[in-house]
């Protein structure tokens, strides 16, 4: 009899341990090993979407099961509109599908407004056009019986016309009524047909013309003026120029 409960007490203790060792498997492969298989098969790696357009990024992302989550927009002058800045998580990162991937996306170069010019002195004009972050480009004399002279009668680009930074902006300047005096311009840099067209603009007569060797500019090219710029002279003035050539 003794022999008999000593055989069933180590059944009885083999079957017990069996199923302590059985449920502690389950839970293990439950807990431990099947996420990590399930679990390897939904995690990718962060492409790079940086430079990319925005539909190209958001192409490969979905793609690789993620998504395209636009964060902010910032101006830059090397990137062009609409092109990933940034991107967070960083090219490489593990991820599980279907995470959003934040992104900066460029707005371009920063535009600004052309500011209103017309009434100001040129030097007015200036201080403005700074103030916008623009400079000031050609100025070019005209006639008029309504703006007094040196005064500008409008800009090109025209005002409110959104152009980039540090962009160029023409101004026409009245030089008075057509009897009057006029405003000596630079013909300094100007070839001699651009000085001809020049003169005739603003009321000037191109008059002598002699050369004067000068490699440092292309021939052809105005190097002396013989009325100072900014000089008021009579309508009709003679301007005499001294044009560069090669020895």
């Amino acid at each position: 009899m003794k022999k008999i409960a000593r055989f069933f007490s180590k059944l009885l203790t083999f079957l017990v341990t069996s199923l302590f060792i059985l449920i502690l498997g389950i839970l293990i492969l439950n807990k431990l090993i099947m996420p990590l298989v399930v679990g390897s098969k939904r995690v990718v790696k962060v492409p790079n979407v940086t430079y990319l357009n925005r539909d190209e990024a958001q192409k490969l992302l979905k793609k690789q099961g993620l998504r395209l989550v636009e964060a902010s927009q910032e101006f830059d002058d090397l990137v062009p509109e609409d092109f990933i800045l940034q991107q967070e998580p960083s090219p490489g990162t593990e991820v599980k599908k279907g995470r959003g991937i934040k992104v900066t996306v460029s707005k371009g170069s920063e535009k600004v407004l052309v500011p209103e010019l017309r009434g100001f002195s040129i030097r007015q004009a200036e201080i403005i056009l700074h103030r916008s972050h623009l400079m000031v480009g050609n100025i070019n004399w005209k006639t008029s019986n309504q703006i007094p002279p040196e005064v500008i009668i409008k800009s090109d680009p025209p005002a409110k016309t959104p152009v980039l930074r540090e962009s160029l902006v023409d101004l026409i300047v009245s030089s008075g009524l057509e009897s009057e005096t006029v405003i000596v311009p630079s013909f300094l840099g100007k070839n001699l047909e651009e000085a001809k067209v020049l003169a005739q603009t603003s009321g000037l007569v191109v008059g002598k013309f002699r050369y004067r060797a000068d490699e440092s500019v292309l021939p052809e090219t105005v190097i002396e003026q013989s009325l100072k710029t900014g000089e008021r002279v009579p309508r009709g003035a003679r301007i005499d120029l001294v044009v560069s050539k090669v020895e």
